[in-house]
């Protein structure tokens, strides 16, 4: 399984058009000969879907895989997630205007982006002072009390 899988990322690597039905080729042989081979299958799954665009032969993929999600190690089944995030994302992205995805549900999205990278910028500089402060006390002082880190803590 890994010299099909290895193969298929070298052919990905080279970045050429023209290798696509090569790597369709290697990919099916490869899962033929090392079909419990499970990198292979998600990169399959994820090439079926994003570079070949076969969203059915993909979704077939995905549900033959998903009915042994729990035998895969964590990081695979993260991979499928992503895959079929992304996937549903794309999807959304085609059908903007239509279905579930309006111009009231981007702009909820982006007030929602903007009130958590407030939020992380808020967090990022609590922690600096933080250390700041801790950095002063320790310079003037040695030692710090509980009092003065719960304090500290209280920015």
């Amino acid at each position: 399984g890994v010299e099909a899988h290895t193969a298929a990322r070298m052919c990905l690597f080279l970045r050429r058009e023209d290798d696509l039905p090569f790597l369709r080729y290697v990919l099916m042989r490869g899962r033929d000969e090392y079909p419990d081979c499970a990198e292979l299958k998600l990169l399959h799954i994820a090439l079926e879907r994003f570079v070949f665009h076969n969203n059915i032969q993909a979704a077939e993929l995905e549900k033959a895989l998903k009915t042994q999600i729990n035998k895969l190690p964590i990081d695979h089944q993260f991979v499928l997630y992503v895959v079929d995030r992304k996937a549903s994302q794309q999807s959304a992205q085609e059908s903007i205007g239509m279905g579930n995805v309006t111009s009231i549900n981007i702009i909820e999205w982006k007030a929602g982006i903007e009130r958590a990278q407030e939020a992380h910028q808020r967090a990022v500089h609590r922690i600096r002072d933080f250390w700041n402060k801790l950095r002063k006390k320790q310079y003037h002082g040695g030692a710090t009390s509980p009092s003065e880190i719960r304090d500290i803590l209280n920015l």
